[in-house]
């Protein structure tokens, strides 16, 4: 471990246009050095409802591969790998006086990125006006999809809270997201929005891709419509700053997705916010057998909540 820049000095300040060269850079000398821990998977395409769900399976999965992946339980009082002094190798830079940013250390989708906040926050508590400008601030840069796991029910594997970012196109030699025909078909009244296309209660909201210019304004903006969305899905803002019930969010610079949450899986199938953009991981073929006869949509709203 090693210090790094305190917060607020020139040091620690994102120099614009500079967060996709230094997340490529840390990747490179975190791969070489072994900090990094991808997993490397094969792909599938689990098709339902016109949906090619894109499904990642361990190209050796092992007991052993699992149980590391999955170490860092979302314990109260395991270790807390967000606190400095961070790992040197999986730090890539500070984004904010309130966020750093970090390498996902086990990766399957490539230069995923987690924006993290300086000091202990509960990854159950609401969504700030800081985490929204953290995340302005990354989609300013480059194109992305940016997602919070909003407790562990909603497939999170780390109590202090931290958002994600993984840039897009998710999968090498696509254009979009492999659930673009559910977003392709969003029926918009005004501001918010629903797609007939996902059989479990959600809610859409639009954003503006010129907001990347001012991620500050941009933030103030998207926290309104945040909260529109938890009440538009039923989830009560309660009067402390812990949510009141799990939930998964996913962003671009066109639109927010917000979807609440009833258990973490289904038949063994872990669900987490890249799930609804069409991602999911199953850990052997038994698991991918299971979501073909179920159906990757089925196994979607048996998590959430049917309309």
């Amino acid at each position: 471990m090693t210090d790094h820049p305190a917060p607020g000095t020139d040091d620690d300040r994102l120099e614009p246009g500079s967060l996709w060269r230094l997340a490529c850079a840390a990747r490179a000398a975190a791969a070489a050095s072994g900090a990094l821990r991808p997993i490397a998977t094969t792909r599938s395409t689990v098709e339902q409802a016109g949906i090619p769900f894109a499904v990642s399976l361990p190209a050796r999965p092992t007991p052993l591969a699992r149980a590391e992946v999955e170490k860092p339980a979302y314990r109260e009082d395991g270790f807390d790998p967000f606190l400095p002094p961070y790992d040197p190798a999986l730090y890539v830079s500070g984004l904010t006086p309130t966020h750093v940013c970090l390498l996902n250390k086990y990766n399957v989708l490539d230069c995923h990125l987690l924006a993290v906040t300086r000091a202990f926050e509960h990854q159950e508590t609401w969504l700030t006006l800081a985490d929204f400008a953290a995340l302005w601030l990354c989609l300013a840069e480059f194109d992305a999809l940016a997602f919070y796991n909003a407790g562990k029910a909603a497939g999170a594997s780390q109590r202090h809270k931290h958002l994600q970012v993984v840039p897009l196109p998710l999968l090498p030699g696509e254009s979009s997201l492999p659930a673009a025909p559910a977003f392709e078909a969003v029926r918009w009244a005004g501001d918010f929005g629903a797609t007939p296309a996902f059989p479990f209660v959600h809610a859409l909201a639009r954003l503006d891709p010129a907001w990347t210019a001012a991620p500050q304004e941009a933030a103030q903006h998207t926290l309104a419509l945040y909260w529109a969305l938890l009440a538009r899905v039923g989830v009560p803002r309660g009067e402390g700053a812990r949510q009141t019930r799990p939930y998964n969010l996913l962003m671009t610079r066109q639109w927010m997705l917000l979807v609440p949450r009833r258990q973490e899986a289904w038949g063994g199938i872990a669900v987490n916010a890249l799930g609804f953009a069409g991602s999911l991981m199953v850990w052997d073929a038994a698991g991918l057998r299971l979501l073909r006869e179920a159906g990757p949509l089925s196994v979607l709203a048996a998590v959430s909540e049917l309309r």
